[in-house]
């Protein structure tokens, strides 16, 4: 099953994106849609390309902070058709990540 967490990146190298979806999981993940938020619009769905395990996308075009009082969501299928939905809300200082099944 594929697992999708949004990750902070960190390092030296001052070209590195600060945030990246990762693929957590054991299986790939295909027809991905992230929560993409703009200034001064509502939050919207942004296709991406498909994830195996172990592989991370950068959000080069997000900037700021992903974890709005809404939180951030992704949503992906597996090979074999089935829906999953994560979730990362700040709660505190952590960040909370939810996995739902939606089939």
């Amino acid at each position: 099953m594929p697992f999708i967490a949004l990750v902070q990146t960190t390092g030296d190298d001052s070209r590195r994106v600060p945030w990246a979806i990762r693929n957590q999981g054991f299986r790939a993940a295909v027809n991905m849609y992230y929560t993409r938020f703009l200034p001064e619009r509502p939050p919207m769905m942004q296709w991406t390309t498909p994830l195996a395990p172990t592989n991370e996308y950068p959000l080069q075009r997000e900037t700021g902070d992903l974890l709005t009082n809404d939180g951030f969501t992704v949503e992906y299928e597996s090979l074999s058709g089935k829906k999953f939905r994560t979730t990362v809300k700040r709660v505190g200082n952590e960040m909370k990540t939810t996995l739902q099944k939606l089939d």
